[in-house]
């Protein structure tokens, strides 16, 4: 399921929608609900397993590139260190990785994940890894 010729069908996707579409859909609910705890001095919960990053069928297939997969490796292991330590700066730093990927391969989301961070200030997506600015659709309203 999530294949090019075999999408997953969602609520309000009636063309459906990539694996790894639907991967950052629960990703984005996941950390929205973290930030809620956080914001409300309550340690947050660990995240679920998100491990299929690295391999889930993408919306472009040309996505799937060596940067994507630095930047999933950056994001995974943002998500063990959050995991580990309940922070607000390391939920923070799992949210800026999140926005490096997304400034670097699909911009589209990003006005729904900057909204995530704690600290409005102070987090640079990372932008060491370089690559093209890809194109993809953006969060549905």
């Amino acid at each position: 399921p999530g294949s090019p010729g075999n999408l997953i069908q969602r609520p309000g996707r009636p063309a459906g929608m990539s694996e790894l579409a639907v991967l950052m859909r629960d990703m984005l609910d996941e950390l929205k609900l973290r930030r809620e705890r956080l914001d409300q001095g309550i340690t947050a919960d660990p995240l679920p397993d998100f491990s299929k990053l690295r391999c889930a069928w993408p919306t472009d297939l040309n996505t799937r590139t060596q940067t994507f997969d630095k930047l999933a490796s950056v994001t995974l292991d943002a998500i063990q260190v959050f995991n580990s330590t309940h922070s607000r700066s390391d939920y923070d730093t799992l949210v800026g990785s999140c926005l490096a990927c997304h400034q670097t391969m699909c911009p589209g989301p990003m006005a729904a994940i900057r909204p995530l961070l704690l600290e409005q200030s102070g987090i640079e997506p990372f932008s060491e890894l370089g690559g093209e600015v890809g194109s993809c659709e953006g969060p549905e309203h």
